[in-house]
């Protein structure tokens, strides 16, 4: 048997493992469908090695790959050289690159190349393919056969440079100009002077840079997931732009020396969806790599080597360090049994007949369901003698159910069966606090509450009544209420002007606790003030004053007076108590200068209700006292050529207050600009960059106004 022989098979299936989802030739679908037609496109890439240039590419459809292999690749080059006016045009195969005979293949290629066997049998091995009976099976059959002979092939020319030349998916330029600084190559599928309708006629083109040598990026590492004799390799795909086909996985046990772990690269294949896996909740483009060792506990070193598709490898990465770790857990307590004591002690007894070799202790948990949260009892790992346990603090209702575990020295856990075991609850929850009651003009009272402090209270009952004293408050609410909320409707059309309410809490064993604190509200009349009116609005020195007419309701007791700016709510601007027998006049000296408003006026009676809100009355307010401030006058511009600076002076008249003055310059006539502020009346400006002719004008600004700007200043100036 020959080298191409002996090596095929096992390829084959080393390559058919990567390429997972690859449905099987022979396989029968129940229902063939013809694949829906795919334009088929070329793919060129190109690497820069300084003295060479090497150029990879593939097609993406089985059978056209199959005709290029019969009618063979055509490629040229364009180079632009400095100093000649047209680009060097070069066809570069002068015959069709075609893939080599079985004959140079054996000759050229190493014995060694798993993949030039594995192309050698693509190219010239024996294809067998089961006849089919009906046409359309037999078409998807033949799809299937092409697709994956394309995968394989484009396998082996990533891994393995000598493939991808036997396969002539390779072509290595060293004629190139070494002046050149672009070389763009084209290539074409060689269809003869008379292309058939169906031919593949895309041309494709790659350009490069000769003096840019590709360098290749180490592999970017992420983590390295413990497991008991395993470990969990992860590291980024798309790092380095996704440029890696595959990888060599290398271990060291001193971080010096180090071992592959894998004869050919690895790729990770996709997961099958219909049954998720671990690897599908990776973060997007990572790699997964399991390691299995032998020794839990030891340091091992991992470093990652990427294969590009030109079948160069990379830099090693950065290690990964970890190590095992023991995840079996010991033998579980049995036999667990309880004991009541006084209805207040949980006494538990287990027993362990053959306690593990690494076993540490054991930890007791309670939770109030079977299936519930179990919390430790114990702050510490109880000792790997101790066969009982005693909760002195039992939870009735919540602490209901009990486990025991063992803990091993490498923290595993291992659970006994959980036993029921409570106590009787015969101490009733506290009287609730915090009640806190609201009610509206139509008497609707909304009581809340805090949540309760114990954990046995499932909820509340309220009760009302007409006097705080009241002997027999009557309960507002039959069955228990769950909710801190809880709304009740009080008699508006009665002479009685106060209620009370009170609150009860219950607990899991209906046990009630005592009356809450009275709480006193006040019960509403049933009809509202009347509404207020805003006779006139005007601005004044002092602020905008309005003329109110007051509500003619007796038993008003307050008037509020608001104000709003368009699209804004409402803010309260004053509040007149009493009952005013004749008109109001209120100044809102708050306004600000140069502001639109609208005022409106409410009225609420002694019962809390509130009128409807006055007409809304808009004025824009301006205060007379901040007009703007006068401009800056007798500008003066004079070159000084000691200084070797333009110094510029003016007079003012300043307001109270702080203030300060804004330079504006223009070089040229080139428009007015913001130069310089200062507070002083003079500027010397230095920064004369150019000759021309410099114009200045001058602003006054305080804190609230300013002055328009002042007549313009000219001065030339000469280098």
């Amino acid at each position: 048997m020959n080298l191409f022989c002996r090596y095929s098979i096992a390829s084959l299936l080393i390559v058919s493992s990567v390429w997972l989802g690859m449905a099987s030739v022979s396989a029968q679908p129940k229902k063939a469908a013809q694949p829906k037609p795919k334009l088929a496109t070329l793919a060129l890439k190109a690497r820069s090695y300084g003295d060479s240039i090497v150029l990879r590419w593939g097609v993406d459809q089985g059978a056209y790959w199959l005709i290029a292999n019969q009618r063979g690749y055509m490629l040229d080059r364009i180079q632009y050289i400095p100093g000649q006016a047209k680009p060097v045009h070069k066809l570069l195969t002068v015959t069709p690159l075609k893939p080599w005979p079985l004959d140079s293949m054996k000759k050229r290629l190493r014995r060694d190349d798993r993949y030039a066997a594995v192309a050698a049998q693509l190219l010239y091995g024996k294809t067998y393919t089961e006849t089919a009976k009906d046409e359309a099976v037999g078409f998807y059959k033949a799809y299937q056969e092409q697709q994956g002979k394309l995968l394989m092939a484009a396998v082996a020319a990533d891994f393995s440079a000598g493939a991808a030349n036997a396969l002539a998916l390779r072509f290595v330029d060293r004629t190139f100009d070494k002046q050149a600084v672009r070389c763009v190559y084209r290539l074409w599928i060689n269809n003869g002077p008379k292309p058939r309708p169906n031919d593949l006629t895309d041309t494709v083109t790659v350009s490069v840079t000769p003096w840019r040598i590709d360098t290749l990026a180490a592999p970017k590492v992420a983590t390295v997931e413990s497991g008991d004799g395993v470990l969990k390799l992860r590291w980024y795909k798309y790092a380095n732009g996704g440029a890696y086909s595959g990888y060599y996985i290398e271990r060291s046990e001193d971080g010096k020396t180090y071992k592959r772990l894998n004869a050919v690269p690895y790729v990770q294949s996709r997961p099958d969806t219909l049954k998720p896996t671990n690897r599908q909740q990776l973060s997007g483009g990572q790699v997964e790599y399991t390691d299995s060792i032998k020794v839990n506990y030891r340091k091992f070193y991992y470093r990652i080597i990427g294969v590009s598709s030109f079948a160069d490898l990379s830099p090693a990465s950065k290690p990964l360090v970890g190590s095992g770790r023991d995840l079996t857990p010991p033998l579980a307590p049995a036999q667990l049994t309880k004991q009541i004591v006084d209805n207040r002690r949980i006494v538990l007894n287990w027993e362990m007949p053959k306690p593990s070799p690494d076993l540490k202790g054991f930890v007791v948990a309670r939770a109030a369901d079977i299936n519930g949260s179990y919390q430790p009892l114990t702050q510490t790992v109880l000792p790997l003698t101790a066969r009982t346990f005693t909760d002195e603090k039992p939870l009735a209702y919540y602490g209901r159910y009990y486990v025991v575990a063992a803990v091993d020295t490498a923290g595993n856990l291992a659970y006994s069966l959980p036993i029921a075991a409570t106590i009787a609850d015969k101490t009733p929850p506290a009287p609730p606090r915090g009640l806190r009651i609201s009610v509206d003009t139509n008497g609707v009272a909304t009581l809340r509450w805090p949540g309760p402090t114990e954990a046995d209270v499932i909820g509340y009952k309220v009760y009302r009544a007409y006097q705080r004293d009241d002997k027999f408050y009557q309960q507002r609410t039959p069955l228990i209420l769950t909710d801190t909320m809880y709304t009740d409707t009080l008699p508006t059309r009665s002479l009685t002007r106060q209620a009370y309410y009170k609150l009860v809490a219950i607990d899991l064993t209906n046990n009630y606790s005592d009356f809450s604190e009275p709480i006193e509200v006040a019960i509403p009349d049933k009809i509202p003030p009347a509404t207020p009116i805003i006779k006139a609005i005007s601005v004044t020195d002092q602020g905008v004053r309005l003329d109110i007419v007051p509500s003619l309701s007796s038993d008003v007791v307050e008037h509020a007076i608001y104000r709003r700016q368009p699209d804004r709510p409402w803010q309260l601007v004053r509040k007149l108590t009493g009952a005013p027998q004749m008109d109001v006049l209120v100044v809102d000296s708050s306004a600000v200068h140069q502001s639109q408003y609208e005022y409106s006026v409410l009225a609420r009676d002694a019962g809390g209700r509130q009128s409807a809100r006055s007409f809304i009355v808009p004025i824009t307010y301006v205060n007379l006292k901040q007009l703007a401030l006068p401009a800056p006058t007798g500008l003066r511009a004079v070159y000084d050529p000691q200084r070797k600076a333009i110094r510029v002076d003016w007079a003012a008249r300043p307001p109270a207050g702080k203030y300060h003055f804004v330079v504006y310059r223009t070089v040229n006539n080139e428009g007015l600009s913001l130069y310089k502020s200062t507070f002083d009346s003079s500027l010397n400006d230095e920064k004369l960059s150019q000759s021309g002719r410099y114009t200045y004008a001058v602003r006054l600004v305080s804190d609230d106004r300013q002055s328009i700007l002042s007549s313009e200043i000219t001065v030339d100036y000469q280098k």
